[in-house]
């Protein structure tokens, strides 16, 4: 299926590039041009993982090949950025400009006046991101000091997720899985715009290396790293801290119950997460008016984000996180957005693989993967809540999540002695085919709306 899958991005990324090329404006066919060269580059570099020899996938090799790659995309993303707009924001002046601007000045100052300060202006669940930029920047005054961090942590969350993988599929598949993930374009654009999320995923994924470790291990020594992980998320985004630890206690309870009263916990467990809602909007500070669901609602109003109705709005945040987000392919109006498109399509169709690992992960009782596969789902449910399920910025903390259990599911598919509990696989090829025909007119509608 992961040939398959290639093969399907392939045709479908290339119908898209050509199509919109022909409508593309002068100005913007050098980050079209670069757009298609992402593309071209990472389907040709996943495609010929595939044929290497089984000594080559080891942490070492990825640890060289992705901080190659990476440092090497960082650089041209600089490029383009300071080839149009004189500085490194990659078009993400907002957000970026902000932390650049308080690390810039916290930088000047000692460390506690510095944190009092910034607290005079935002709340502490980005504390981290400026904290980070303030420490670096005392070093050089230079944003791409933050970059190469970036790049840094990149690399770890790469060897994190390849370590994880290998507790459930193989080293050529987990080695192909961390490669996936890393070198994506929206990842590698992540680590030249100055946001927080290249950290912050570090945490997520370390937090389960971490419990992982200690499952194989039965060391307490990793249960301080995962607390770690945790107060550190804190200071990033604190909802996750509830996703991570509500994730590993769902899987550990369902490990003790099996049949109905494991399809009934699951049950008990979505409608407490609903009936918690509450907590979880409060934990967004920024994004709920002060937790109220009305408030949050005339919020959404009054940004615009409220397309047509507010039945339809849900039911696109609900297909952006079963799917999504769906890239954006034209350059032209925002081309921040573009920089995605080559990453998330590869995304997209990885997308539905990992609703048939969902299936089976359940039919099968799957239990190692349970952790995993329920910081997915809350996350999206969370999302689809607070009408931000189209924002790629929220949903990337669960996007290792669903390339892990995707690839899960196409080494049991893909091997030689073929994994027992799937069957149908003519069948689920067939879906598969299906299901990425949809995906392309889907991807098409989106970018012509």
């Amino acid at each position: 299926m992961l040939f398959q899958i290639h093969k399907q991005y392939f045709i479908i990324a290339s119908l898209l590039y050509f199509i919109y090329l022909l409508t593309t404006s002068d100005c913007a066919v050098p980050i079209y041009l670069f757009n298609i060269l992402m593309f071209i580059t990472y389907f040709c570099v996943l495609n010929g993982l595939l044929a290497k020899r089984d000594g080559f996938y080891s942490k070492y090799n990825l640890s060289i090949f992705i901080a190659i790659f990476s440092l090497l995309a960082v650089i041209s993303y600089n490029y383009i950025s300071y080839l149009y707009n004189d500085n490194f924001f990659v078009f993400s002046e907002a957000d970026a400009l902000t932390y650049y601007k308080f690390s810039l000045r916290m930088s000047q100052m000692p460390f506690m006046e510095g944190v009092t300060y910034y607290l005079k202006y935002y709340s502490y669940d980005d504390l981290g991101a400026v904290l980070i930029g303030s420490l670096l920047y005392r070093l050089v005054d230079s944003m791409l000091i933050l970059n190469f961090f970036h790049v840094i942590c990149g690399l770890i969350t790469a060897l994190a997720m390849y370590s994880i993988s290998t507790h459930f599929m193989s080293p050529k598949y987990a080695f192909i899985c961390a490669s996936a993930y890393s070198l994506s374009s929206f990842i590698l654009w992540f680590h030249a715009s100055g946001l927080k999320e290249s950290f912050m995923c570090m945490l997520v994924v370390l937090f389960y290396h971490s419990y992982y470790l200690i499952i194989k291990k039965k060391a307490l020594l990793y249960l301080t790293y995962s607390s770690i992980m945790l107060i550190g998320l804190l200071l990033f985004r604190p909802a996750l801290i509830f996703f991570c630890l509500g994730s590993v206690a769902t899987g550990l309870i369902l490990q003790k119950r099996k049949g109905n009263t494991g399809i009934l916990l699951i049950v008990l467990v979505f409608a407490l997460f609903i009936t918690l809602s509450s907590f979880v909007e409060s934990s967004y500070k920024y994004y709920t008016s002060g937790g109220d669901f009305n408030r949050l609602i005339e919020a959404r109003e009054a940004d615009g984000m409220v397309k047509v109705s507010l039945p339809f709005t849900y039911t696109a945040n609900i297909l952006a996180q079963l799917l999504g987000p769906l890239p954006t392919i034209g350059s032209g109006k925002n081309p921040m957005l573009s920089f995605f498109s080559a990453g998330l399509i590869y995304k997209v169709l990885l997308s539905i693989v990992f609703w048939f690992a969902a299936y089976y992960i359940f039919r099968l009782k799957v239990d190692v993967l349970y952790p995993l596969m329920f910081f997915a789902l809350f996350e999206m449910a969370s999302l689809i809540l607070i009408l931000e399920g189209l924002e790629l910025r929220k949903s990337l903390p669960h996007f290792p999540m669903i390339y892990m259990i995707a690839f899960w599911f196409m080494d049991k598919y893909d091997a030689k002695d073929h994994y027992a509990g799937i069957r149908s696989r003519k069948r689920l090829g067939r879906i598969f085919s299906l299901s990425s025909v949809v995906v392309f007119f889907l991807i098409l509608g989106w970018n012509i709306r």
